[in-house]
């Protein structure tokens, strides 16, 4: 049964702390849920938070690009500093992560360009992977939402600035702009989540994410091919998630990346966009508990390895 498996989920998350490595936060419970704990601990010589909770074998959640662990609370906060933020640097230290937790192995679980950095890793570190999750992956095509690609462009960071600043004139167009977007794409309006232009009046902030967008987009679509990482896959059961509406990152590629990755799973939620985990959480949860459960019964790279258990809309 789905409800039979139990895992301990780490959630990497987007603090700047100077609180030794390990500590716990003095704050209510993240999302309002008790039993989960904001941590930070030190990577590269830099703070990284992350949320823990619950108990058996470990589970990594990954955000994307412009997220933070608030994308998996129905399932942050980190140091922003120049450094390093292409996919394998950052596929680095996600390792160098769950080493100083002193965990050997774990499910791991991603969103958006999250995807990409868990490909990575489990391409480079094949040990630290049990089982692969992406959803709305980045990586399997050209295709990708016109407001990444933006992004990219000279004098982004400027006009973002200007959108986010309160004291702006433009900001009332921003948040316009930024509403009529949640509202074509669906995304939640939801109070616990900042939005876009909340984190962008923080520099740091902006200034990471222009870092971020730029190793993994251009002004002409995405920058990154994850392709010549499916290898590593062959002994990995993989679940492909995608939501049958994305705006970001077309449905198409969910697909293609069912195609080639050998064995995968293929789960589309059909009336989904970019976030089916917190458009529709108990039909995603099914479906992920349902593929951590799931025996594997025929060898890796066997097509007839499809999860039937898991319907595809």
């Amino acid at each position: 049964m789905p409800g039979a498996i139990r895992c301990r989920a780490v959630a990497r998350s987007t603090v700047s702390s100077t609180t030794g490595a390990g500590a716990r936060l003095p704050e209510r419970p993240p999302w309002g849920i008790h039993g989960l704990e904001r941590c930070v601990t030190r990577i590269a010589g830099h703070t990284m938070s992350y949320i823990c909770g619950g108990q058996g074998q470990p589970l990594l959640l990954l955000h994307g690009l412009g997220a933070g662990n608030f994308i998996w609370r129905k399932t942050g906060r980190s140091d922003k500093p120049s450094i390093d933020y292409t996919v394998p640097a950052m596929a680095g230290y996600v390792r160098d992560l769950l080493q100083t937790l002193h965990i050997t192995r774990a499910h791991v679980v991603a969103h958006s360009m999250g995807g990409p950095i868990a490909l990575t890793l489990c391409h480079a570190y094949p040990e630290l992977v049990e089982r692969l999750v992406l959803v709305s992956s980045g990586g399997f095509g050209r295709e990708v939402s016109w407001l990444l690609r933006a992004g990219t462009v000279p004098g982004a960071l400027a006009i973002g600035a200007a959108l986010a600043d309160p004291r702006s004139w433009l900001n009332g167009t921003g948040r316009r702009m930024e509403r009529a977007i949640m509202r074509r794409w669906h995304v939640m309006d939801d109070e616990e989540a900042p939005t876009l232009l909340d984190r962008w009046r923080d520099q740091a902030q902006r200034r990471t994410f222009a870092l971020m967008a730029r190793a993994v987009a251009t002004p002409f679509g995405q920058a990154i091919n994850v392709l010549p990482l499916i290898d590593g896959l062959a002994h990995t059961p993989t679940l492909i998630a995608w939501g049958g509406r994305d705006p970001i990152m077309p449905v198409a590629q969910g697909r293609r990346a069912a195609t080639v990755i050998a064995g995968a799973h293929l789960r589309i939620f059909a009336e989904c966009y970019h976030d089916p985990q917190l458009e529709m959480p108990e039909r995603f949860n099914e479906a992920l508990l349902t593929f951590l459960a799931h025996p594997v019964l025929t060898p890796a790279g066997d097509p007839s390895r499809a999860m039937h258990t898991a319907p595809s809309s």
